[in-house]
């Protein structure tokens, strides 16, 4: 399998709970290489990272919450959240990335991400 572009230092996972029928909450595990970053969404510089659905099924990501950062970058690992409206037992999404480090920063790319919908007592923890 080939790695997507920009995506070298960049590793995501996706968990998709159904809190009600038709709704979706769904969590991507972000972990970024050490001595690595990426661009939050309030950044100026860089591409930075931005969840959308997959275009193939016709799912709108909403309130999509990523980490607050003082300076628009984001390293190590943390969590970006949101929420969709569907009844497929099956969400995938995207993770447009752009991983930098001191001296250079990778071609933008994308990270597809698909997980199963599961219920909210099927959840570790919860």
């Amino acid at each position: 399998m080939t790695r997507p572009r920009g995506s070298d230092h960049v590793h995501a996972t996706l968990r998709a709970v159904r809190p009600a029928p038709g709704r979706v909450r769904a969590t991507v595990e972000v972990s970024v290489d050490p001595g690595w970053h990426v661009y939050g969404p309030d950044s100026s510089e860089g591409k930075p990272l931005a969840l959308t659905a997959d275009g193939e099924r016709g799912h709108e990501v909403e309130n999509v919450r990523f980490p607050q950062t003082a300076d628009g970058l984001l390293s190590g690992s943390f969590e970006v959240e949101a929420e969709l409206s569907t009844a497929d037992p099956e969400v995938t999404l995207v993770l447009a990335v752009q991983a930098c480090n001191k001296v250079i920063c990778e071609a933008p790319g994308t990270l597809r991400l698909t997980a199963a919908v599961t219920a909210p007592d099927a959840v570790p923890g919860q």
